[in-house]
């Protein structure tokens, strides 16, 4: 995430990246979740780094967040958002920094092989993110203020 954040875009398409065994350059590697293009089966959620605008929030239990994405989904004929819940176990051992510089801001959320599913008891979409981590996962990064 940090090389692709650093990367103009003519860089993006020059330099490249391997994920599941398919190098591809990182212009092609990642997927912006806003274009409304797509919808949600047209993404590679395990082929490719899915990335776009969110803002961070607390949950009302200790150590627990939530990321939301701004990208709504239709499911069903109805606007559903895309949330995914941060529990203690990723926020105290995972994520290395802080998040509680991030709280209520605009953040860049990346996302590769978590794949959404629609949770009808409550119209959203969440993420499970997987135990193993180390091929699959999320990572989260400040939106700097333009």
């Amino acid at each position: 995430m940090s090389a692709w954040s650093s990367l103009s875009i003519p860089e993006r398409r020059k330099e490249f990246l391997t994920i599941n065994g398919v190098n591809r350059s990182y212009d092609e590697s990642f997927e912006f979740i806003g274009n409304k293009e797509c919808e949600l089966e047209d993404f590679d959620w395990d082929g490719k780094i899915i990335q776009g605008g969110a803002k961070l929030t607390k949950g009302s239990a200790r150590d627990y967040y939530f990321v939301n994405c701004y990208r709504k989904f239709v499911i069903n004929g109805e606007s559903v958002p895309l949330n995914i819940m941060l529990s203690p176990d990723f926020t105290k051992t995972v994520q290395k920094n802080s998040f509680s510089d991030l709280i209520n801001q605009d953040v860049t959320v990346f996302l590769h092989g978590c794949r959404p599913v629609f949770s009808p008891e409550r119209p959203r979409l969440t993420v499970t993110l997987p135990k193993d981590l180390r091929y699959a996962g999320l990572c989260l990064r400040h939106k700097p203020a333009l």
